[in-house]
């Protein structure tokens, strides 16, 4: 019941998105694994991982490519991307 009133053109592998963002293989791969292991330590007291940074400094394709590691790997819970 939910999926019929969700905006299903903002998943992570919706097909209406055009071209979302994406870091190029081999970059930003620092970043990369601190959120994967943010993720993965249960033991750190925030809920939240504050990602920030100037207009087009690449928060938006880090952020498409988190989600689709944590998606091919059925760990997101998930997402909503604005355009």
């Amino acid at each position: 019941i939910l999926i019929s009133h969700g905006a299903s053109d903002a998943f992570v592998d919706s097909k209406d998105r055009r071209d979302p963002p994406r870091c190029a293989p081999e970059t930003r791969d620092g970043i990369h694994q601190e959120i994967i292991d943010w993720v993965n330590n249960p033991d750190l007291p925030a809920a939240i991982y504050w990602l920030f940074g100037s207009a087009g400094a690449g928060k938006s394709a880090i952020c498409q490519t988190i989600a689709e590691i944590f998606n091919e790997k059925g760990l997101l819970l998930g997402n909503f991307f604005f355009s």
